[in-house]
């Protein structure tokens, strides 16, 4: 029987070679895996049909594997795999790079999940490198997705399997040192729907309730930058409104700091050893030597500049989806709420506290914070 001591190459379906590689990860006990928390959280709980994708916005698409994939080999280093999937509203052209293996796992007449960044137009949609798996599987889409730490040999994949394993290996022995009363007292969760939920979430409700049973855990995100390979990054708007919306749902779901070290990139987004070009607050364009501001750096100064560190996070109400909205109270007293508009229209706003409310329209596209001073209150 395992106990937490126990060494993960001896867990079921780890074995030798996956344990070498969790190592280099510095986990090498059940304990160790099954404390190794996410770094952050993908929401891919939504699925669109193929006629309501946008494009530049990441999302679920349930769809038919039309024909068989086709392979073609552009040059050394890179087979690109092609297919072509569809639903009652459309079609939709997906690309893989250097996943030829995906030939022999997609099934003409079978339907699959593609979570990716929609591209094309109305009449063309288009997804580059996207997640894919059977419909129903939902171990990648479906849900609140976590996001790990890695290191090279380990994959995003790889990593969930085996922290899924280690739950379940020790689903029973979890120590709950906090007696019943002091836990509904202070309306907390027992112990191991806290780990089954800070890895695997039901809902945004069970997260947030596994993350008040550990208190101290930080969750700070690095590399906040969008990557190009991913998402591209041809239009300035969609990249900030991307960057803005995840920065809001992290700091909405127990993210306590976060930072960017690509301050400053060359104007392909680079140098990178690995070839995975990222935008950055300031592009440098080597050869005409000009300094080129992005739009992203105006959207990480409504976090950086009034969101202070010590602030509390505070409730709010809004009335639709297409507005995002986290709200602070800074240790001046303070209190600030940064809203983002997703939507595709300007959308009216109502800054309410107790008696006193301040009305205005916000733009589509736009993000803006409000301030409320003591003095003001």
């Amino acid at each position: 029987m395992a106990d937490l001591k126990t060494d993960v190459r001896y867990i079921k379906g780890i074995g030798e070679q996956r344990a070498k590689a969790l190592g280099k990860l510095g986990i090498r006990t059940l304990r160790d895996l099954i404390s190794w928390f996410p770094r952050r959280y993908e929401d891919r709980t939504e699925t669109r049909r193929i006629a309501d994708l946008v494009p530049g916005e990441a999302a679920c698409v349930a769809a038919m594997a039309a024909s068989a994939p086709t392979v073609s080999h552009i040059r050394k280093g890179l087979d690109l795999v092609k297919l072509r999937a569809v639903d009652e509203t459309g079609a939709l052209d997906v690309t893989f790079f250097n996943q030829s293996w995906l030939k022999n796992s997609l099934h003409p007449g079978e339907t699959y999940v593609f979570y990716g960044k929609a591209e094309g137009n109305l009449l063309r949609r288009r997804m580059a490198n996207p997640i894919v798996e059977p419909e129903g599987r939902r171990e990648a889409t479906g849900r609140i997705v976590p996001v790990y730490p890695l290191t090279a040999g380990v994959s995003q994949l790889v990593l969930r399997r085996s922290i899924r394993q280690g739950l379940d290996a020790c689903a029973d022995i979890l120590p709950d040192i906090l007696p019943d009363e002091v836990r509904r007292e202070h309306q907390l969760c027992r112990v191991g729907y806290a780990y089954e939920n800070i890895h695997f979430p039901a809902d945004s409700q069970a997260l947030d309730l596994a993350r008040r049973r550990f208190p101290d855990k930080k969750l700070i995100i690095s590399e906040s930058c969008i990557e190009f390979s991913k998402f591209g990054g041809e239009d300035a708007l969609q990249s900030a409104l991307r960057l803005s919306h995840e920065i809001i749902g992290d700091l909405n779901h127990g993210m306590t700091a976060f930072y960017d070290w690509n301050l400053l990139l060359d104007e392909r987004g680079g140098p990178n050893h690995v070839g995975n070009f990222c935008l950055a607050p300031f592009l440098y364009d080597t050869k005409s030597h000009t300094l080129m501001p992005q739009l992203i750096r105006r959207h990480f100064e409504h976090f950086s500049a009034y969101l202070l560190p010590g602030s509390l996070r505070v409730g709010y109400s809004k009335y639709t989806d297409g507005l995002d909205v986290t709200a602070w109270k800074r240790p001046d007293g303070a209190l600030a709420a940064v809203l983002l508009n997703r939507s595709g229209e300007t959308l009216p706003v109502c800054l309410r506290l107790a008696d006193e409310a301040a009305r205005f329209q916000l733009p589509a596209g736009a993000v803006a914070t409000g301030l409320i001073r003591e003095e003001t209150i």
